[in-house]
């Protein structure tokens, strides 16, 4: 029985769709070598790995070497579709040379370099759109181009930002796991902290409803000073429980994208952590200074 495949494209998952089916994309240029794929959904690996997906598009490039294109100038060689995938050399490009590219299996151009810039730093060409110039004797990934590489490793100007050019870039599993392995401590902290604030809140409301064995001043004080700490625990758990939720993600995702959201997950927490300490040792320094002058006005 014919395994069908899933295809995962900027964090999108498509299908599932049989040999055929990817085989026709392939040669619409819709599906290339440098996508991912999953026959579960869950396991990706490069598409690469199943080369009798690309076996039709090599046969009918070389029945048609070079078939004509309204999308390209007379004046011009058609490209060939991409059979394989190879750097290529800067010097291949040189100034003044028209570029032509793959946008939704589309052919578009010819362009100059700098619009192909300008498509990346927007959002609208990723690593794994295709590009042809003259100097080049396949369809190529624009992520593989010298020229256009060293654009894709700084986020864009875009709204989108970097990740969404490297969100389909698949992390080792050895790494994910140990990023996390902490998720179990995590988690527990995280209960940790959420017991502690309804215990808090529950000492700050019995404080200020019942005033037990304290007059109304220092009911009042106790009461609000155990809501605050409530108030701060349940933030700092809320911060902990996304961290850990991102961690669950990356286990199954293994995406450079969300790692990265688990990062700023927890630098975020360690912000915050720092806020309170700061803002700790301020109100200790501020006690010890009332205590020092309340201690230099007794009689000696």
């Amino acid at each position: 029985m014919e395994v069908q495949l899933f295809i995962r494209v900027r964090g999108r998952v498509l299908g599932p769709y049989d040999h055929e089916k990817l085989q026709s994309l392939a040669r619409r240029g819709q599906f290339s070598r440098l996508h991912e794929v999953s026959s579960d959904g869950a396991s990706w690996v490069r598409a690469s790995t199943y080369p009798e997906l690309f076996t039709a598009l090599a046969a009918a490039t070389a029945e048609t070497a070079n078939p004509p294109s309204p999308a390209i100038d007379p004046g011009h060689r058609d490209p060939k579709p991409a059979t394989s995938l190879q750097v290529v050399p800067p010097s291949a490009a040189p100034a003044g040379t028209l570029w032509y590219y793959s946008n939704s299996g589309t052919q578009q151009g010819p362009v100059e370099l700098s619009y192909l810039e300008m498509l990346i730093s927007g959002g609208r060409l990723s690593e794994t759109d295709l590009v042809w110039n003259e100097g080049m004797t396949e369809w190529t990934a624009a992520g593989w181009v010298p020229a256009l590489a060293r654009h894709f490793s700084s986020p864009p100007s875009g709204k989108s930002g970097g990740r969404q050019s490297r969100s389909g870039e698949q992390l080792p599993a050895a790494l994910c796991r140990a990023a996390t392995a902490s998720r179990g401590w995590v988690l527990f902290i995280t209960i940790t902290l959420f017991v502690y604030a309804a215990l808090m809140a529950l000492v700050g409301v019995l404080s200020l409803a019942l005033e037990i064995n304290l007059d109304r001043t220092q009911a009042v004080a106790s009461g609000l000073f155990s809501l605050i700490q409530a108030a701060m625990a349940t933030v700092g758990a809320l911060l902990l429980l996304k961290y850990s939720s991102r961690l669950g993600q990356l286990a199954s995702a293994r995406s450079t994208a969300v790692l990265e959201a688990s990062l700023d997950a927890i630098k975020a927490f360690w912000i915050y952590v720092s806020i309170l300490m700061i803002v700790f040792i301020a109100f200790m320094v501020v006690v010890m200074v009332i205590l020092l002058a309340a201690s230099s006005r007794l009689p000696a």
